[in-house]
């Protein structure tokens, strides 16, 4: 992996991690957007249904790793989200149970097959939170309940609409807590006596909650197990959901005609993986390292469409994009970013730039990229068109 330089000198504010865990982040961001590439590339040339299980449980894992490398590059700073997506609760259920069997330590003394699992959820019942950070929630939960019955016991989950609110119980037969425990459970660094862990599912799994407008409550007693339960906004009966796909499993993305498309990535894997995707799509793809070899070389009307990593060495992607359109006011520019989301909106209210992404970018996502700059061409010409008339 080659290193990429920041676009900017880090913020030295107390709300941010120090830089070089930023840094980190970003590196480990790259390596499970190849991770996550390849694996699509893997299910597009598959049909075996095992092949496409196993590998489409890698999928799911990357997507929500990177969602987690995401948080520490915005600072852990993630505001509600009105336009999240309505998302099924069974669906992301499914997929916590191969998570969390194919997880399990194999020095644990319990396994998945001496829990009894019991699980009432109505398929239609759905949450408006993103499906990773729904599982994130599920799989700290189910994580937790494990640990309470090291000898086997029930797991219920169970959902149930209640006025405008969608519940979710997650019981477990374990040792249960005392209300000392109980007072602490949410704070982070609170183990509950387990020898794994930092002791910071719970406190996630709350954030996460009561940042999409709800609540989540705790009742326990010794000896009598521990029972959490969920409460989200039901969402409106018109809400869209998410697209429902096996786990890993990839929803359609309209494909774009034909276009020129330039990527500019210092980062070879990244480079490759983008022109791979982009070259079977049928579009005609170069690649460039850097912004002086692209000035050098280019002609106005001769690309459609540049995808440019903003944190190019030298100069960045958003200098880049300003003297590109300055050159040639109907190519299409796309900047994309492996760094903090602040750093991309600063970059999408730049009238140079179309349109910002970040990083990892998935195979669909690159579609609906491209598929967006044809749409912008489009315009464009029609608007040329118009003032000739």
């Amino acid at each position: 992996m080659q290193e990429t330089n920041p676009p900017q000198e880090p913020r030295q504010d107390s709300d941010r991690p120090p830089w070089r865990e930023l840094g980190l982040a970003h590196d480990i961001n790259a390596l499970l957007g190849i991770i996550l590439g390849r694996c699509q590339l893997l299910l597009q040339k598959t049909d075996d249904p095992e092949v496409r299980r196993q590998v489409g449980h890698i999928v799911t894992a990357a997507r929500d790793a990177a969602d987690h490398a995401r948080e520490i590059l915005d600072g852990g700073q993630r505001r509600p989200d009105p336009a999240a997506p309505v998302t099924r609760i069974a669906l992301v259920l499914q997929e916590c149970r191969e998570l969390i069997r194919f997880r399990q330590n194999p020095a644990a003394t319990v396994a998945t097959a001496a829990i009894s699992f019991d699980c009432d959820v109505p398929a239609e019942f759905a949450v408006r939170c993103p499906p990773a950070d729904l599982r994130r929630v599920l799989i700290n939960l189910i994580d937790n309940a494990l640990a309470a019955m090291p000898d086997g016991g029930r797991l219920q989950i169970h959902a149930r609409a209640r006025g405008h609110e969608v519940v979710l119980e997650i019981a477990d037969s374990g040792a249960g807590m005392d209300e000392a425990a109980l007072e602490h459970i949410f704070e982070p660094g609170h183990t509950k006596g387990k020898s794994l862990g930092r002791g910071l599912g719970l406190a996630i799994a709350r954030e996460i909650v009561t940042r999409q407008g709800g609540r989540i409550e705790v009742a326990s007693q010794p000896g009598q197990g521990t029972r959490f339960t969920l409460h989200f906004p039901r969402p409106a009966e018109s809400a869209g959901t998410a697209p429902e796909t096996e786990p890993g499993g990839e929803a359609s993305a309209t494909r774009a005609t034909s276009l020129r498309i330039l990527i500019v990535d210092n980062e070879t894997s990244v480079r490759e993986f983008l022109a791979e995707v982009l070259a079977e799509e049928g579009h005609v793809v170069t690649l460039a390292t850097a912004a002086p070899e692209v000035l050098t070389d280019f002609q106005p009307g001769k690309l459609d469409l540049v995808l440019a990593d903003l944190s190019l060495p030298g100069l960045d992607g958003l200098e880049l994009a300003r003297e590109l359109r300055h050159r040639d006011a109907r190519v299409a520019i796309v900047v994309i970013s492996g760094w903090s989301s602040r750093l991309l909106q600063e970059a999408a209210r730049d009238t140079s730039v179309d349109v910002t992404a970040t990083k990892p970018l998935d195979v669909i996502q690159l579609r609906q990229l491209v598929a967006q700059a044809a749409g912008i061409l489009v315009a464009r010409q029609a608007r040329a068109d118009a003032s000739r008339g």
